[in-house]
């Protein structure tokens, strides 16, 4: 015990000459022990205790872990006189503090380094080590020129350095002498960086290939996507297949006529003609006819190109199935049967519109009856069954009657219909004396204007045209 306590009084003397190396040494092996939580440290300090005992002995070889007490010397040549557990003027750390953190920097170079070579012998030895070397070069020119233009700097080089390693996060404040927060923070200020230049890039390689597929849609080839019926790609350019334009044009022909679309789809069908090798639907023939291409127009955002589709309509027709596509919306169609509810009614169940619907049963008889929307076209589940339209506009029809027979109901409805008329009057009346009045104002205008030609002018006239130029607006 008193042998050790020899060894480290030399911390409490004065940095001389006579003492440096000692003291370096000292200090050296405590920054290795402070950093012994990685296995590969645990042979440098070895080395360290080892070079230290041996050194003397002539013909030992010393290891580079000495370059450790070297490095800590070298530091304590700049407080000469002081102790280690002095602190300098205009520094707040001790000098044994600041010796240790320039040896922990030292460590940690020392062990990349030497991960780097037991990685570098590891590889098999039976290639041509030229070859691997050139695919090694290729490899870390392009890691050197990403990290170049991520601007780093040193701290979160060395952080992300050690996170490549493999090294976890109490190694790597071990290793970098720094807090665990720390680590953290310069591994995200590194990421944010990194996503920074992906985002600058990725919108970058998205602008050239968008103006790339410009400049080849203007050149007049196809760029990929699906093709419409009547159409087949050959070489990069869109070629009309005969046999389906006379299709195409014949569902044109036919909805211009006025023939309805599932009429279309039987005549279709008899012939035998078929969509994608499936029978024509109506949501096919509706997105046929909608189609501006067969007018030979493509038209992507805000750029038309008409020399990618030939024309396989002609304009007229193509406007005029356009006119009554527009006209035979959904719900805007005439038809010969009157539905009193149409769009009247909402499902007690869901709060749906009740929409008008009609079969043809079995025996060939039409029926027709009501439907709520929200089980017909959304699917949302609703338990609502269809009703009859008689049967459900004759209980409506009833219902109302019966309540009009009601003399309350009765006076509350007359009472309605009189306040409707009587605002409707007191609008119209409004109206009527304000635009009187502003046609007063008006001729007023005018005469005050032709007295000021005249060459009247007064204080009076000047109060007065103010005066009406703000009734005016």
């Amino acid at each position: 015990m008193e042998n050790k306590r020899k060894v480290y009084e030399v911390l409490e003397e004065k940095i001389s000459p006579d003492n440096i190396v000692r003291i370096g040494e000292l200090l050296a092996l405590g920054a290795l022990k402070y950093m012994c939580g990685h296995k590969m440290l645990h042979g440098m300090y070895a080395d360290l205790a080892r070079d230290i005992a041996n050194k003397d002995m002539e013909g030992y070889v010393l290891t580079e872990s000495y370059d450790l007490v070297q490095e800590a010397a070298m530091f304590l040549c700049g407080y000469m006189g002081m102790t280690v557990n002095d602190v300098k003027d205009g520094e707040q750390c001790t000098v044994r503090r600041l010796c240790n953190k320039t040896l922990c920097h030292k460590i940690y170079e020392l062990w990349k380094m030497k991960r780097y070579t037991e990685s570098m012998d590891a590889l098999p030895r039976n290639r041509e080590p030229f070859t691997e070397f050139e695919r090694e070069k290729a490899d870390y020119s392009k890691h050197d020129e990403l990290m170049a233009k991520l601007r780093l700097t040193k701290c979160e080089k060395e952080t992300i350095e050690c996170y490549a390693a493999g090294i976890s996060f109490t190694e790597q404040a071990k290793l970098l002498s720094v807090n665990l927060s720390t680590i953290w923070r310069r591994r995200k200020s590194a990421q944010t960086k990194y996503l920074a230049i992906a985002e600058y890039y990725s919108a970058e390689l998205s602008q050239k290939i968008l103006r790339g597929l410009r400049e080849s849609r203007r050149k007049g080839q196809f760029c990929g996507g699906k093709i419409p019926y009547g159409y087949y790609v050959t070489d990069k350019k869109v070629q009309v297949d005969e046999e389906k334009a006379e299709v195409v044009r014949f569902i044109f022909r036919q909805y211009a006529a006025g023939v309805y679309v599932p009429k279309i789809i039987c005549k279709l069908n008899e012939k035998g003609l078929l969509h994608n090798g499936k029978p024509f639907l109506p949501n096919a023939i509706y997105g046929i006819l909608r189609n501006e291409r067969y007018l030979g127009i493509m038209r992507i955002r805000d750029e038309v190109y008409d020399n990618i589709y030939p024309q396989i309509v002609d304009a007229d027709l193509y406007e005029k199935v356009k006119r009554k596509l527009i006209k035979n919306k959904i719900g805007s169609r005439s038809v010969k049967e009157v539905y009193l509810l149409r769009n009247k009614v909402k499902c007690g169940y869901c709060g749906n519109i009740i929409s008008a619907e009609c079969g043809t049963a079995r025996n060939g008889e039409t029926i027709r009856y009501y439907k709520c929307l929200g089980r017909k076209k959304h699917h949302n589940g609703c338990d609502k069954h269809p009703v009859r339209k008689e049967a459900l506009e004759e209980l409506v029809l009833d219902s109302v009657i019966e309540a009009m027979q009601d003399e309350k109901t009765m006076n509350a409805l007359i009472k309605g219909l009189m306040q409707m008329q009587d605002a409707n009057n007191k609008e119209k009346t409004t109206l009527k004396l304000l635009l009187k009045e502003r046609k007063q104002t008006q001729t007023a205008l005018d005469n005050i204007v032709k007295a000021i030609e005249r060459g009247i002018m007064s204080d009076s006239t000047n109060r007065r045209l103010n005066e009406l130029e703000q009734q005016a607006r």
